[in-house]
């Protein structure tokens, strides 16, 4: 019999794979795409790599060592840009980007205060 923490695991996984096939929708063939990092890329490689099989053209940059290497064994092209910090590279990324598609779930939620003064303040989980 499963723990309530093993449900969760499962049910969160389940939840993550599902976001991540439905931000595959929005990639289109010959798109170059900046890949961040996160607990829910691993989902997005994987379901863009299928696509990639399938005959789908992409060039990806990713923004971490551990997300290049993902899409290494997915066989996806890269674009890579060495050095420095991931948020770094992600920032820089977003930052010319057409559009930009962040994949989160409900313990992602964020209030963003201020905007002379940015800041994001992480709400706490709700039981």
């Amino acid at each position: 019999m499963e723990t309530d923490e093993e449900d969760f695991e499962k049910t969160r996984k389940f939840i993550e794979e599902l976001a991540a096939q439905e931000a595959v929708k929005y990639v289109k063939d010959n798109m170059l795409v900046g890949m961040g990092s996160g607990s829910t890329v691993k989902y997005f490689i994987e379901a863009l790599g299928i696509e990639v099989a399938k005959g789908l053209k992409v060039t990806v940059v990713p923004t971490s060592r551990e997300t290049e290497e993902l899409c290494k064994v997915a066989e996806i092209t890269l674009n890579l840009i060495k050095g420095g910090g991931d948020l770094l590279w992600e920032k820089i990324i977003a930052s010319v980007s057409e559009r930009e598609i962040i994949i989160v779930d409900s313990r992602k939620q964020l209030l963003t205060c201020c905007r002379a003064l940015p800041m994001i303040l992480k709400l706490p989980e709700l039981h």
